[in-house]
């Protein structure tokens, strides 16, 4: 699936990161002819154009613009607001910086382009700009650059307004993005000020019951952190998705939060201010660790979106899918279709269908299947993770209780063909038996430098040190009728549970036990239900 994740990730970076360049070498000559102060004569000389043009860059063009940005991919539009700096770069040039560019997962940081000649044109003090240049953009690291040509179609700027069209053609034409920039000049004195003056949870309010201590700033880890009734919290586990927080940022500031409304504080939540002037800061606020039977009924299910496909979850925070990886092959025709899927019958109420789906036909067979695997945890897209993408599955949740047994439903039926896609090309193994796989792993926590706990990924989990327990399904062969599972939780050579350490509990389910190295029988289809982790 490598080279079709990177196909998406160029569509979204090329989206946003290109499309400021202009160009260095193509000045436009538009024949005004007007006389440069000092010259005299006739100004249509050998020259000609914008040549003798005086631009009063310094003077009325320089300085901040508050600008819109429209970004039509696919036929899908997004908009962002963004701060762009114009300065002089030659007499005739001006440079374009355009800060905290970002889209979707995928942020950019400052564009800068040094040089953008300007032409007059027939309204006072508005000026043109237009172009074309090829940039060599680096993906990834030890990847090679990748070329992306841009044309500015139109750009102008003056009378304290700026705007520019601007086609961005890559990959041989594989892409192509239209992008609408429109703005005005700020006066400079707007507030650069993004600063959070107060964050609390208002008790009066009955969304928070259950907060015991208030947010309090924690200098060491660079974040929030709050503390909660933990009884309170097994008798109503959804209460962290409905916490009502009480936000004051700074005068003429904004925030993505909105204080007084409902927020899912049951993971981490980045908290962004934005001042007037557009300048902006981030303030992370760590989510409680989770001190309840984790249990999953698998009944409500909703859309996530990536890359501009809707793809099914279920409505869980806690739980993630194989869907996430999945959604690139289905930017293409014939869509493949998506490994996990909502199942109306389940052994009560409804379930999650777990299948193996043959993807031998996409992008040269680079992932010969795609196996449906749910779990608890995330699905992070990351530049450094292309080359190896299990490292964007995180696995696991806080767990600060004693894990004794791990429970739940589940039926299977293995598929008819087997497929080996660990060796190319893939090649069928005939009489093999695909075989499903159930577990749950519980591991400590280890920190980064930010003071974030570092997850077990598809590269480690069932070989990590940091491992403590594992409840596994032992036979995960056929089960045409809905079969019970009850597993005690085995503790590893020299492994003990330590009171006071803090772990991380991961669910990891698969339709094909070896889908991970490319290996499964097609069609296997693995049925769960009523999932839960019995604590002490």
């Amino acid at each position: 699936m490598k080279k079709n994740f990177i196909y998406f990730v160029f569509a979204g970076l090329f989206t946003m990161g290109m499309l400021t360049a202009c160009d260095k070498e193509n000045p436009v000559d538009n024949g005004s002819g007007t006389e440069k102060p000092g010259e005299g004569g006739d100004n249509n000389g050998e020259n000609g154009g914008d040549n003798n043009t005086d631009f009063p860059i310094e003077k009325m063009l320089a300085g901040d613009y508050k600008t819109k940005v429209s970004v039509d991919f696919a036929g899908s539009v997004t908009e962002t607001e963004n701060k762009i700096i114009i300065s002089k770069s030659s007499d005739d040039a001006i440079k374009v910086e355009i800060k905290n560019f970002s889209f979707g997962p995928i942020n950019i940081g400052d564009l800068a382009i040094e040089s953008c000649k300007l032409a007059k044109t027939e309204t006072e003090n508005v000026f043109s700009f237009t172009g074309k240049e090829t940039i060599d953009v680096v993906i990834a690291p030890d990847t090679p650059a990748v070329p992306c040509d841009v044309t500015i179609k139109e750009g102008s700027i003056g009378n304290n307004n700026i705007s520019m069209n601007i086609d961005v053609v890559t990959m041989e034409g594989a892409i192509n993005v239209k992008v609408a920039c429109t703005g005005s000049k700020m006066s400079g004195q707007e507030s650069a000020e993004a600063k959070i003056l107060e964050f609390y949870f208002d008790k009066n309010n009955p969304n928070n019951a259950i907060i015991l201590e208030q947010p309090k700033w924690v200098e060491k880890t660079k974040s929030y952190i709050f503390s909660v009734n933990t009884e309170e919290l097994e008798k109503t586990p959804e209460a962290l998705k409905h916490l009502v927080p009480t936000i004051k940022v700074s005068d003429k500031a904004s925030c993505n939060i909105k204080s007084g409304e409902e927020e899912d504080f049951s993971n981490d939540v980045n908290i962004i201010v934005t001042a007037e002037n557009l300048n902006t800061a981030s303030f992370a606020v760590k989510a409680p660790a989770k001190n309840y039977s984790m249990k999953y009924s698998f009944d409500e299910w909703t859309e996530a979106t990536q890359f501009g496909n809707n793809f099914p979850t279920p409505n869980n925070n806690d739980l993630s899918t194989s869907n996430a990886g999945a959604v690139f092959f289905n930017g293409t025709e014939p869509k493949l279709g998506y490994p996990v899927l909502e199942e109306g019958k389940g052994f009560y109420n409804k379930a999650a269908k777990l299948i193996t789906l043959y993807s031998n036909n996409y992008m040269g067979g680079i992932a010969p299947i795609t196996s449906g695997s749910l779990f608890t945890g995330k699905f992070e897209f990351s530049f450094s993770s292309i080359s190896e993408p299990l490292k964007m599955t995180k696995f696991g949740l806080p767990y600060a209780k004693k894990p004794l047994s791990f429970k739940g439903y589940y039926k299977y039926k293995s598929g008819d063909k087997y497929i080996d896609g660990s060796q190319k090309p893939a090649v069928d193994i005939p009489g093999q038996k695909d075989q499903c796989s159930i577990q749950a792993v519980l591991y400590t926590e280890e920190l980064d430098k930010k003071g974030n706990n570092i997850p077990l990924d598809g590269t480690n989990i069932n070989n990590s040190d940091r491992r403590v327990a594992v409840a596994q399904l032992k036979d995960g062969t056929d089960k045409a009728n809905w079969t019970e599972f009850n597993i005690p939780f085995e503790y590893l050579d020299g492994k003990t549970y330590e009171d006071g350490n803090k772990y991380y509990l991961a669910i990891v389910c698969s339709s094909s036990k070896d889908g991970d190295k490319f290996k499964g029988a097609i069609n296997s289809t693995l049925l769960i239900d009523e999932f839960e982790i019995i604590g002490e």
